[in-house]
């Protein structure tokens, strides 16, 4: 497994401030064939031994690490069998209600019968993701959804703004044979990079020069990392606009053509023409 040297020291900026696979299923026409690219998913762990939240809309809880864990659900009516999922992890400063009313993810969680989890940092470090406790999180309500609402594992996707960016893409790195794909808005890596177990389709934007937090240049992280990825064979969208440190132009919208879209171990429909995105966005090469 190949790995590079870091994108930049995380250090730095603190300081300013597994199972085994399954079965594929017998769709073998969508299934990625490409030399190197895992078709198979690794499936849920077990339930933590707290129990699972009812994943009713609002707030809920869940025993993944010490101390308990609280996210906010966006879904429909009722979750029916195969649901869709998403993790959504906001920037920094921001909280898991603020940033589910910003992308409208109850309205997108209802339009496309999905489960949307908007975690709640452990944290009140300069940075609010990383590392165990959030991979622990991102495994155990994996587990409940799988066990109790029995959502579609092959649809589970990652997206975040910022801080919340940068861990999307550092889960990309961690998790890659458990993600349909990683809608990433100025994100990047401040963290070693080393090769995902499977090439997976990413949507990253970036706004331009002035898209920048401290010491973090979101342009250059995300091209930086998009480059990495496509030189281990990840298709990567990016699309740069000039608006600073914001999501881009038309978001809700980008969010809406991408994540649907997508499902584990299948191509991206948006490899062959991008014209249901934006004209600001295009293939990294």
């Amino acid at each position: 497994m190949r790995k590079k040297l870091a994108l930049m020291s995380l250090v730095s900026l603190v300081a300013c401030a597994d199972g085994g696979a399954t079965e594929t299923t017998e769709d073998t026409d969508a299934l990625v064939e490409d030399p190197g690219w895992l078709s198979t998913l690794v499936p849920p762990g077990e339930v933590p031994s707290g129990g699972c939240p009812a994943f009713e809309a609002g707030w809920n809880e869940i025993t993944s690490a010490d101390p308990p864990r609280r996210f906010i659900v966006s879904r429909p009516d009722q979750i029916a069998p195969g649901a869709p999922v998403v993790f959504a992890w906001h920037g920094m400063g921001d909280n898991p209600s603020s940033f589910t009313n910003a992308l409208g993810l109850p309205a997108l969680a209802r339009q496309w019968g999905a489960v949307i989890i908007a975690p709640e940092s452990a944290t009140t470090t300069l940075l609010p993701w990383g590392a165990d406790l959030d991979l622990a999180l991102f495994d155990d309500v994996r587990a409940c959804l799988a066990e109790e609402q029995e959502a579609d594992m092959e649809a589970v996707s990652t997206m975040g703004f910022s801080a919340g960016a940068l861990w999307s893409s550092e889960l990309l790195l961690q998790r890659s044979d458990r993600l349909a794909t990683a809608f990433i808005m100025s994100g990047g890596l401040l963290v070693e990079y080393e090769t995902p177990a499977v090439p997976t389709p990413v949507f990253m934007s970036e706004g331009g020069d002035s898209d920048v937090v401290a010491v973090v240049r979101f342009k250059e992280t995300t091209e930086a990392l998009a480059g990495e990825l496509v030189a281990d064979e990840h298709f990567v969208v990016v699309c740069s606009h000039t608006q600073g440190h914001t999501p881009p132009p038309g978001f809700t919208d980008l969010i809406n053509a991408w994540i649907p879209a997508h499902s584990y171990g299948r191509h991206s429909p948006f490899e062959e023409d991008l014209s249901g995105l934006s004209d600001i966005c295009r293939k990294f090469e």
